[in-house]
């Protein structure tokens, strides 16, 4: 954010930090380690994506077990991959070694190790902003194995990658603050005068404020009309950092309507008894929202291409219902394939993501001179 909209980090920083998942080969790949050979692992890709379907499985662990474990990188939080991990290795004999920082962390440290091609992950594990951060460097193959049929007409982004999963933006409210049938039932309530004064808007988040615009274009307002929405939603708003210590404040009390933030940290506050909601009573998400992509790739590189590919392929397979149970959509969801109970999603508007910086500078103006809501 640029200067003239001063944000407190909220949220608590995680250190960069390798973590260990299982208890791998003594050869297992550590992150920031000598990269794999391009050729001999593009070899390996094409050799399990021309297999039959029923034989691939068997194949990738065969050839998996030689290899000394995968090597994954991601943001994701560390509750949720211990528990995807786990699984994969307990249904395939794969010991996993999990490389976990910040998206912003975890690109730098991608990147450079792009440009020393000495890449430290065979697969990653990342949200669309950070992905579109790093597949222009030609870094992933595309998985065509089995399973991929469930990630729609257009399974694949710019760059190789695809959406196995995917959550939710929504307005979220506190239960105790805004009685039943008074929440937001639509984007454009938030701008009616009852929520004055009681709106926190997440500072940092361009492509999400992106993400909102866009369902109002497509819906035919004009630019006017727009502007105006946004302008009655900011005013007497405040403006934090963190997804997860928004949530904090609202269930604590100190704000009464997160503009919007994640199916799933709403749903994880709710686990803790916080008087946290975004469904309505009849358990319903009015609000019309769009499907944010969880993304997975294999890196061309790979030095554990079979790892790589068996972990992308049980991922769409048996790790769908560990991450539905975490409250992702699942890949058929995300591409549209299969709708989610109580909600109308729309695909995500790649454009918004292509063009963050722009909503990032759009957003930041709006929010010129709104306070700063601090965690107390």
């Amino acid at each position: 954010m640029k200067k003239n909209v001063k944000v407190l980090a909220l949220g608590l920083a995680l250190p960069l930090a390798v973590i260990m998942a299982g208890c791998g080969a003594p050869d297992a790949v550590q992150p920031g380690g000598g990269g794999g050979n391009a050729t001999d692992a593009a070899s390996v890709y094409e050799q399990l994506n021309a297999l039959p379907a029923k034989e691939q499985r068997a194949k990738a662990i065969e050839l998996a077990k030689k290899e000394g474990g995968l090597s994954l990188y991601t943001e994701s939080p560390e509750a949720n991959w211990q528990e995807y991990t786990a699984a994969f290795t307990a249904d395939t004999g794969i010991a996993v070694r999990t490389f976990r920082a910040s998206t912003v962390d975890l690109n730098q440290r991608v990147l450079q190790e792009l440009s020393a091609k000495r890449v430290g992950a065979d697969v990653i594990l990342e949200n669309f902003g950070g992905m579109i951060g790093i597949s222009g460097e030609g870094a992933f193959t595309k998985y065509e194995g089995a399973g991929v049929d469930q990630l729609g007409d257009h399974p694949y982004y710019d760059g190789g990658w695809s959406a196995i999963a995917g959550y939710t933006v929504v307005p979220v409210w506190n239960t105790d603050l805004i009685p039943a049938g008074e929440e937001p039932k639509s984007w454009e309530d938030l701008a009616d005068p009852r929520f004055d004064g009681k709106i926190t808007i997440a500072a940092d988040d361009g492509d999400l404020f992106g993400v909102v615009t866009d369902l109002w274009v497509k819906q035919g307002k004009s630019q006017a009309e727009i502007d105006d929405l946004w302008k009655k939603i900011a005013d007497g708003a405040h403006a934090a950092k963190g997804h997860t210590a928004m949530a904090q404040m609202l269930g604590a009390g100190q704000t009464a309507v997160n503009a919007w933030n994640y199916d799933f940290i709403a749903e994880s506050a709710i686990a803790t008894g916080a008087p946290v909601a975004y469904r309505s009573a009849d358990g319903i998400v009015h609000t019309e929202t769009v499907a944010y992509p969880l993304g997975l790739a294999m890196f061309t590189d790979a030095q554990h291409p079979a790892s790589a590919w068996l972990f992308y392929n049980w991922m769409l397979d048996e790790g769908q219902p560990i991450l539905e149970k975490q409250h992702n959509l699942t890949a058929a969801q995300v591409s549209g394939k299969e709708k989610k109970k109580g909600m109308t999603i729309h695909p995500f508007p790649v454009e918004i993501g292509n063009n963050a910086n722009e909503w990032n500078d759009k957003l930041d103006a709006l929010l010129r001179g709104v306070p700063v809501q601090e965690k107390q």
